[in-house]
């Protein structure tokens, strides 16, 4: 089966073991309708969060382009975007392997580990791993985020286009916690009150002004 959720949606999905899992936007779920044989294994692309049924014999295998992460039962979210410079892995709760064509290593809860697409290199970093799956909330945490990078986050939440007016503006740091909202104007409202930025909307697209 494969599970599309769009731009602006959302989605979750009980599997056959009983592992549920929550797909954010712009995001495809590859899974058996029923699991067989020695593992249970998945494939996303895009971001989800994964709470796995414990199966000692039948390990949780999920697969994204560069990496496998192999779990028996935890919480932990995948980001993997076609396109992003990087993708991450946060465990929340257990225990979880990571296997790349490079290395192996086991994450511990509130680490991340983060594969850079171009390098095929990852590296392990301490974080508060409940910052990361606030968006099964509707809350988008970000700290320090380069203004390109929440532009192609909102873009994924509200299906829109964000066009820089000025390219220097992508390195504009921002460090807010946001609700989700019915419309991005109240989103993009908040980020101008900031006077780092100023937006401009038509249509489906939003020009980002300074």
């Amino acid at each position: 089966n494969v599970l599309v959720v769009p731009r602006g949606g959302e989605y979750t999905l009980a599997l056959s073991d009983g592992t549920v899992v929550n797909l954010n936007s712009e995001s495809e779920l590859k899974y058996p309708v029923l699991f067989t044989g020695d593992t249970r294994t998945v494939r996303v692309s895009g971001e989800a969060y994964f709470e796995v049924a414990e199966d000692a014999a039948h390990p949780f295998i999920v697969e994204t382009a560069g990496v496998k992460i192999k779990v028996l039962g935890t919480g932990f979210n995948v980001m993997a975007y076609p396109g992003d410079a990087e993708s991450a892995v946060t465990l929340v709760h257990g225990k979880v392997g990571i296997q790349t064509d490079r290395q192996q290593l086991v994450l511990q809860p509130d680490e991340q580990y983060v594969y850079q697409s171009e390098t095929h290199r990852g590296t392990v970093r301490q974080v508060d791993a409940t910052q990361y799956i606030s968006w099964k909330e509707g809350i988008l945490n970000f700290d320090k985020m380069p203004l390109d990078e929440l532009a192609r986050k909102l873009s994924r939440w509200y299906d829109v286009e964000f066009f820089f007016a000025k390219p220097d503006l992508k390195e504009a740091h921002f460090s807010l916690d946001i609700q989700r909202y019915e419309n991005i104007a109240t989103i993009l409202s908040k980020l101008e009150k900031t006077g780092r930025a100023r937006f401009r909307v038509s249509g489906k697209t939003v020009v980002i002004e300074q």
